[in-house]
């Protein structure tokens, strides 16, 4: 057999699902192994055509995240209650990432709400963000870039996050105008002092509605503080006049550029493989040209079944806390009444959603996270204990009538999935062993025990 087959062979769909979901499930694994890799990653690259029950329901919790930002103003903002729907947010993320049929669109909005990342605790944010996740990140997570890119500018959240709802002509704002063009397009080396001061000027008169307004958060553009004369960055002549579209237009221009396109490749090709792979990015590059930036066109490249015959097999990343957390929730049957403590373990393992305070997002290596593994085994021992409020497990039911014997293994599958790792498996067989008593104590144990291993913390 060709190399590239047999690696494929080995890794099988269960390599897939590895990189484009939280964790084991087994309705989902099913599904995959009865669809086959390629029409399986179609299915999740059309969300929206995928019914969601446990994913709607968890959006029934929360009731802010259905709010306008005029509401989320009116019910928690005027009285000084922010937290309320921050929280709600924080963990609305992510028990949807533990809970929804719709995998990859939830990968792909941490990774979106991370590459245009927003800090909550900046003063308006908190109430900004919920519209930003709902109509920016949500909606365009696999839309085209272009679009994504233009929703994100216009966004009420990334407007007064940079500080872009007061640019003028008088005073252009250059935060946004650089962060545009370093975090969320072409990346550093690509462009000059000139461009950002060009950019910055193409975007005044770039602001949105204030919370009095009944629109709150909608953008809006205004022409006095509009600096209407021509532009020039990046190659692109712009003449005067053009109001609001020397934004736009320059926002195309920046999210087709090859840079952009090579970058964001490199950028999603880690995420999903650990790994910056040459002929993946290329791939991915052609495509994003040939398609103007289809986000579903540049996945298929970097996903498909030939992609993981080129993605080395052996390459393991340690899980980022909010990863990790989803996994455990996802792998097993836990009861949620009301769940929001869950915002405050993410913070003790250093990883609360939205609230990286610098705006080039959460870090995405191996080697930020793999310092925190002590709070992650609290968090684990906690959450087994339920002690956790408003989570709860049923260990007698996770475990049945099994005898104690079987006890590591069971648990083995049930968070990693059929083929557990016997030199992962035997020595936690080994404690339980030693231990003459069954307890709900030892079945907590077991769990954390199996969380701890390196094949849960890494993916």
């Amino acid at each position: 057999m060709h190399a590239a087959a047999s690696r494929t062979a080995l890794g099988g769909i269960d390599r897939l699902l590895s990189r484009i979901t939280y964790g084991h499930e087994p309705a989902l694994r099913e599904r995959a192994h009865a669809l086959g890799h390629a029409a399986f990653l179609e299915e999740q690259l059309h969300p929206a055509s995928l019914p969601d029950p446990a994913g709607d329901a968890v959006v029934g919790l929360f009731p802010t995240l259905t709010m306008t930002t005029r509401q989320i103003w009116l019910a928690h903002g005027v009285h000084g209650a922010l937290h309320v729907p921050m929280v709600e947010l924080q963990t609305a993320a992510l028990l949807r990432a533990a809970l929804s049929r719709r995998q990859l669109h939830e990968r792909l909005v941490e990774f979106w709400s991370d590459h245009f990342s927003i800090d909550q605790a900046d003063s308006q944010s908190g109430i900004l963000k919920t519209q930003d996740d709902r109509e920016v990140i949500r909606a365009h997570a696999l839309s085209s870039f272009p679009e994504l890119l233009r929703a994100s500018a216009r966004s009420a959240a990334m407007l007064f996050s940079l500080g872009n709802y007061r640019s003028t002509w008088q005073s252009p704002n250059e935060n946004y105008g650089r962060e545009i063009l370093e975090l969320h397009s072409l990346g550093i080396g690509h462009y000059t002092e000139h461009d950002v001061r060009e950019a910055a000027r193409c975007l005044t008169g770039w602001t949105f509605r204030p919370f009095s307004d009944p629109s709150a958060g909608a953008f809006r553009f205004e022409p006095s503080m509009h600096d209407d004369g021509p532009r020039h960055l990046l190659g692109l002549s712009l003449p005067g006049g053009l109001g609001v579209q020397h934004g736009v237009q320059m926002i195309r221009t920046l999210a087709l550029h090859p840079a952009t396109a090579e970058r964001l490749a490199r950028k999603l090709c880690r995420w999903f493989h650990g790994v910056e792979v040459d002929s993946l990015v290329t791939a991915a590059s052609t495509e994003w040209a040939a398609t103007q930036g289809d986000l579903r066109a540049v996945l298929r490249a970097l996903l498909a079944p030939q992609a993981f015959a080129a993605a080395p097999i052996e390459v393991r990343r340690t899980k980022r806390p909010f990863h990790f957390a989803a996994g455990i929730l996802r792998a097993l049957p836990f009861q949620h009444a009301d769940p929001r403590s869950l915002a405050a373990e993410l913070a003790a393992m250093g990883h609360r959603p939205f609230h990286w305070p610098a705006p080039d997002g959460y870090p995405d290596t191996s080697a930020a996270w793999v310092g925190g593994l002590q709070r992650r085994w609290a968090f684990a021992a906690r959450l087994f204990a339920n002690q956790v409020p408003g989570v709860q497990l049923d260990l007698g039911a996770v475990f049945g009538s099994a005898p104690k014997s079987t006890w590591a293994r069971r648990a083995a599958r049930l968070l990693r999935g059929p083929s557990p790792f016997p030199a992962e498996v035997h020595p936690i067989q080994q404690y339980l062993d030693a231990s003459p008593v069954p307890s709900d104590a030892l079945r907590a144990e077991t769990l954390a025990l199996t969380v701890s291993a390196p094949s849960f913390q890494t993916y």
